[in-house]
């Protein structure tokens, strides 16, 4: 067998290797589902409060933590 044939088998099998072991690790992930990404609050006056509430649920089987979250 040629030498890159050889180093083409190799490189196969590790790649395999790598894809079959990340598909282990995320099975255990956590995974943030949101009912909705978006809210249109419309025209709001000056000096107003407006607040809206995201509902999401962790579809993931690990632990989901939230560390910071922010506006834009």
């Amino acid at each position: 067998m040629g030498l890159i044939k050889q180093i083409f088998i190799i490189t196969l099998f590790l790649l395999s290797i790598t894809v079959f072991s990340q598909n282990n690790i995320d099975r255990n992930l956590p995974k943030i589902k949101f009912e909705t990404l978006i809210h249109d609050f419309g025209e709001i006056p000056f000096n107003s409060k407006a607040e809206y509430d995201f509902v999401f649920k962790n579809v993931g089987k690990g632990p989901l933590i939230i560390k910071n979250t922010q506006s834009t």
